[in-house]
């Protein structure tokens, strides 16, 4: 499974094992209050959930590593005292006797205590359910819940658990490309095309809206086929296509150019985003570095626009020599089953850098996500998440949390046939302000406050959108 999982957290403790069972993620989307924890495919405890801690009067962290044969490097001798008390509560912990790791099972377990206080644990029936891994069949095991009681809302979360485990954990690419997960048709055809281009250098061009994680998806695609590749590796370049010119293009692929000639095998690529609105002198210096280094360099490039109106806006020599394989990224508003999936994954990943504590989307965030159109896209939602989970101060990212644009979507106005017509202007042009200022944050926050981009992305020039943000007192982040 997946090896991006470490450390612990104030909503339970994964131990260094657990970096071979993707568990963060379950503990996120089942959002349960009954116990949970999860053993790995060694029979070791690899998650201790909080309240699970609570039920066992023991701290989560004194049972992680536990269970299993042995624990590492510890003789039956040295097992006394306190330490054998816990190995054995790890021990009564584990599925029932058959367990076969095919399909769920229950049994009423019975916590053995781990202190001297002669307290008895209520026992409790418990769900096993297994979880295939690269280590073996790990086991995801919640108090309160037998097979019985599994309803169809339980089922649905036991598929979405299913789903983001299995991408995480099937490549290196899952677990660094949140754009990829999804059960939707787009993001399996997604995943299909990123294994082709995977397989050789050939020239990709990716078309869609602006904000589709191309950056992200193009670094994967690069990574995945270098580690296949016995030759030396240059990290991807990337370069926006409306300010070049000859000279700073030969300036920002110099790196690259010289990463080929250093070294025969050598493998180059380049990220150009928007090639449609490049200059046709810069274009000229792209055809010949695709013309003078075959299968060495590499062209991702990035349009909007479909292939039938990006070749006239191309010189024909370059037209004629990239677009090896063409991919288009769907806008995330027609990936609506995707959302809850993706926005797990992201938020795992600011967990994981350190950059909030939130431990889970709560449900009534899920459902501003998921209601919300995304013009920014992908981009977008990994700003709010971003955003959110420096706002949150708890485990949970509720709706509070979220960028005001997100937040407040959709917010019933009043009827404007019970406003007078004075009150219908001032309403009115409150309205556009608030919608611009809206717009405005939005964009800053999809490309985290730079307003070169933003101004790019809104179609207004940089001085007109400094102008409006210091009319509208607009400051980012968003306050």
């Amino acid at each position: 499974m997946s090896d991006s999982l470490k450390s612990s957290s104030n909503d339970g403790s994964l131990s260094d094992s657990a970096r071979s069972t993707s568990v963060r993620p379950l503990a996120k989307l089942l959002a349960l209050s009954a116990p949970v924890w999860v053993t790995g495919g060694d029979g070791r405890i690899a998650y201790v959930s909080s309240s699970c801690g609570q039920w066992l009067r023991t701290s989560p962290e004194s049972l992680l590593g536990r269970g299993g044969p042995l624990v590492h490097g510890e003789s039956e001798s040295q097992r006394t005292g306190e330490l054998h008390r816990i190995d054995q509560l790890a021990r009564s912990l584990m599925p029932p006797v058959g367990f076969s790791g095919r399909s769920p099972a229950s049994r009423r377990v019975q916590p053995i205590a781990a202190d001297d206080s002669g307290l008895l644990i209520a026992p409790r029936e418990c769900l096993f359910v297994p979880l295939p891994g690269e280590d073996g069949v790990g086991v995801l095991a919640i108090a309160d819940m037998t097979i019985g009681k599994v309803g169809t809302q339980f089922q649905s979360y036991l598929q979405l658990v299913e789903t983001l485990d299995r991408q995480l954990a099937q490549s290196p690419r899952r677990s660094v490309s949140a754009v990829t997960l999804g059960t939707s048709v787009w993001a399996q055809r997604l995943v299909r095309q990123m294994d082709i281009a995977s397989t050789s250098t050939m020239h990709v061009t990716f078309s869609g809206p602006s904000g589709s994680g191309y950056e992200s998806i193009a670094r994967v695609i690069h990574s995945t086929f270098g580690s296949r590749h016995s030759g030396k590796f240059a990290p991807l370049v990337c370069v926006d296509g409306p300010l070049m010119d000859a000279e700073l293009f030969d300036v920002a692929t110099g790196q690259a150019v010289a990463q080929i000639l250093e070294q025969e095998t050598s493998i180059a690529a380049v990220l150009l985003r928007d090639i449609d609105q490049m200059p046709h002198d810069a274009q000229a210096r792209l055809e010949l570095l695709v013309s003078n280094y075959p299968k060495r360099f590499r062209l991702f490039a990035t349009t909007a626009l479909p292939s039938v109106a990006l070749a006239p806006t191309l010189l024909p020599s370059l037209a004629a020599k990239i677009g090896d394989l063409e991919m288009y990224v769907a806008p995330l508003s027609e990936r609506v089953e995707d959302i809850p999936i993706i926005a797990a994954a992201m938020l795992q990943r600011r967990r994981l850098a350190n950059e909030g504590r939130a431990e889970q989307l709560g449900r009534d965030a899920l459902d501003r996500l998921v209601m919300y159109p995304w013009p920014g896209n992908f981009d977008e939602l990994d700003a709010a998440i971003r955003n959110a989970a420096k706002q949150c101060r708890g485990d949970t990212i509720h709706v509070e949390h979220l960028p005001l644009a997100i937040r407040t979507y959709g917010s019933v106005i009043r009827p404007m046939e019970v406003v007078s017509v004075t009150e219908r202007v001032v309403m009115l042009d409150e309205l556009l302000e608030q919608t611009e200022r809206a717009s405005i944050v939005r964009a800053l926050d999809a490309v985290q406050g730079n307003k070169a981009a933003a101004a790019r992305s809104l179609g207004v020039s940089r001085p007109r959108l400094l102008r409006r943000i210091e009319q509208l007192s607009i400051s980012w982040p968003a306050e």
